[in-house]
């Protein structure tokens, strides 16, 4: 087991997970999406956490909250689907980030959010706007 497993392993992704899982059942719900929400949620958080474990173990900081978290996972989704050009999933994906994201909004001023929670929220939004494109300026790729 490598240094970012033991210190940022599924019960630490499990909350983010989880709400990642809550969006996306919504979807299925509605028709816009099919397949086991549970794995693709994990797939996604699973992702983001494998491109830069040191964000989120805590090795750059502290670890991030778990909405923080699962913004930035369906952010990297959708700035992926954009990338293979799969504008179907891209949308769907940015229905579910645009979702977590007005909950968040709802509730920001009373979450225990950190700074590296506000940068991931942040640049969650940014995707979710457009404004993040390849590589560039992506908090995933590039020390926050």
């Amino acid at each position: 087991m490598d240094e970012s497993e033991a210190t940022f392993d599924n019960a630490d992704r499990l909350p983010a997970i989880s709400l990642v899982t809550r969006k996306l059942q919504r979807l299925i719900d509605q028709g816009f999406l099919e397949g086991a929400p549970g794995t693709l949620a994990a797939e996604l958080v699973n992702h983001a956490c494998a491109i830069r474990p040191a964000l989120f173990d805590g090795r750059e900081g502290r670890k991030p909250h778990p909405l923080a978290v699962a913004a930035i996972a369906l952010a990297e989704a959708v700035r992926l689907e954009s990338l293979r050009g799969d504008a179907p999933l891209q949308g769907i994906y940015t229905l579910a980030l645009s979702a977590l994201l007005d909950d968040i909004a709802l509730e920001r001023e009373t979450l225990p959010l950190h700074e590296i929670d506000e940068r991931l929220i942040d640049a969650a939004q940014a995707v979710r706007l457009g404004r993040l494109h390849g590589d560039r300026l992506d908090p995933l790729r590039q020390p926050t």
